[in-house]
């Protein structure tokens, strides 16, 4: 068992002498990329933006998303006139089928009556005893005044 962790511990120290032997190698060109990436950065992003913008503004791209606007806008268009015709048809049709009946006006069932008593809540407060209502002023506001 000891063996097993005298065998990581030894490939861990391996693995820490290669870093710090590539840092030693590298360490200065990774900060000198690190800061130029950073100054680039605003610039780097300006440019994607600018790109992404003329992309969209692609007069061909523009047209062909023009034309399949409208398209999509004449086919919802369509299927809503067919579907309002087909609802003005079933209305019509149970309009002559049935005859109309006068509605009935149904009475509002009564409001039940609350008890006066709910039983013990302490959440409740101690029934019709005040309680501290904060005016909006603490105590450095009362004596001073505004404007």
């Amino acid at each position: 068992m000891s063996s097993m962790f005298a065998n990581s511990s030894a490939l861990m120290g391996e693995i820490y002498v290669e870093i710090r032997l590539f840092l030693a190698a590298y360490g200065w060109y990774l900060v000198f990329l690190i800061i130029a990436l950073y100054l680039l950065k605003p610039y780097l992003v300006k440019w994607r933006e600018e790109r992404a913008y003329r992309a969209a503004q692609n007069p061909l791209r523009v047209k062909i998303l023009d034309e399949e606007r409208k398209r999509v806008r004449l086919r919802q268009q369509l299927e809503i006139l067919k579907a309002s015709e087909a609802a003005a048809k079933e209305k019509a049709a149970s309009d002559t089928d049935v005859p109309k009946k006068p509605k009935s006006v149904a009475k509002p069932s009564p409001k039940p009556s609350m008890p006066t008593s709910h039983g013990y809540n302490p959440m409740a407060g101690g029934g019709h005893i005040s309680t501290f209502k904060p005016s909006g002023g603490g105590m450095r506001s009362r004596g001073r005044r505004r404007g």
